[in-house]
């Protein structure tokens, strides 16, 4: 069952930056990007492989030793290589 929930926020609870923000919320970012990249979605025209292995690996290390990390950063790489070889080959 889903329930939206609608309220407003007070000025410093959002981060300004991502920065600002925690491995956690990085992570999850890098996933999405991840997921809109390879299904070519136009918001992640501006969006590169090489961004999302740059902010992984901008995460604390005790972040980076986690599986689920390697598993999207391997993934990120891959991606990048075939992107890269499709180039090369057109």
């Amino acid at each position: 069952r889903v329930e939206e929930r609608d309220y407003p926020l007070s000025p410093g609870v959002v981060a300004t930056s991502l920065a600002g923000t925690s491995d956690r919320f990085r992570f999850i970012a890098c996933a999405a990007e991840m997921a809109e990249l390879l299904r070519g979605s136009y918001w992640a025209r501006n969006g590169s492989y090489e961004r999302v292995r740059s902010a992984l690996e901008s995460l604390r290390p005790e972040y980076g030793a986690r599986p689920e990390w390697q598993e999207l950063a391997d993934l990120a790489a891959r991606a990048q290589e075939i992107a890269i070889r499709n180039l090369v080959s057109h």
